[in-house]
């Protein structure tokens, strides 16, 4: 086994590693730093209170850990690459003060939809018998909606009755919990052997509660988890253009 959050099963004979995101990298990084791209529907209510639906797409930066375990002769290599997406709607109360020139503050709610974290695994091992082993699998979690908070300060420009620039610095909190874990993809020295993992190890499902009853060595359902929570929180910089009507 090349790590202690790695599962190593026997199928068929054969040695396979699955860590199911095991690993300690969701608790130290944030999957919401990234790029996030967008727009905003504003109606303004008076001069100085508006209310406002952002829409934004978030792609976040792709995060690797690799690890390594060294033996006289070889070493055990194992590697993960993240990445991650979602789409955020974001209704905020936005107070201004000022004319042409507005500084102001806003705050509101964060809705996570389509969220998606993507795994790349590899690991290049000696199995049971002192082979060498290449592993490759892919999988995906997904589903569930996210909810979390946004405030933000900024400054707006008008530079004529209609065009203007704004300028701000935003924080969001926000957590996901997927859930369903699914593998979309496992090689074995340069074999598809998706056909070899049973849909129990393929597809599992994220709950609330879980007892240590459950029967989770039925291969044609999903198995039972408990929920996992990762973070999208963040501090960004937005910079765009306005259109008033």
């Amino acid at each position: 086994m090349v790590t202690e959050n790695v599962d190593v099963y026997t199928i068929s004979g054969n040695s396979y590693n699955l860590s199911g995101v095991k690993n300690s990298l969701k608790e130290t990084i944030s999957f919401g730093k990234g790029f996030q791209y967008g727009g905003t529907f504003g109606c303004i209510v008076s001069d100085h209170l508006s209310l406002e639906l952002g829409i934004s797409y978030l792609k976040g930066k792709e995060y690797e850990e690799k690890f390594t375990q060294r033996f006289a002769n070889y070493s055990n290599e194992y590697s993960q690459i993240y990445n991650s997406q979602m789409l955020r709607l974001m209704p905020v109360v936005k107070l201004s003060v000022g004319n042409a020139v507005k500084p102001y503050l806003k705050t509101g709610i964060v809705i996570g939809i389509g969220s998606k974290i993507s795994v790349q695994e590899t690991f290049n091992v000696r199995d049971q018998n002192n082979y060498a082993v290449y592993q490759l699998s892919e999988f995906e979690l997904s589903g569930r909606i996210s909810v979390g908070f946004v405030t933000g300060i900024g400054i707006s420009l008008d530079t004529d009755e209609h065009w203007g620039f704004f300028s701000e610095i935003n924080v969001i909190t926000q957590s996901w919990a997927p859930a369903r874990l699914s593998y979309t993809k496992f090689n074995v020295n340069g074999r598809d052997a998706m056909s070899d993992i049973p849909y129990n190890l393929k597809e599992n499902v994220f709950v609330d509660t879980y007892s240590s009853s459950v029967d989770n060595s039925n291969i044609e359902t999903s198995s039972e988890k408990l929920k996992k929570y990762f973070p999208f929180s963040s501090i960004g910089f937005n910079l765009g253009l306005f259109y008033k009507f």
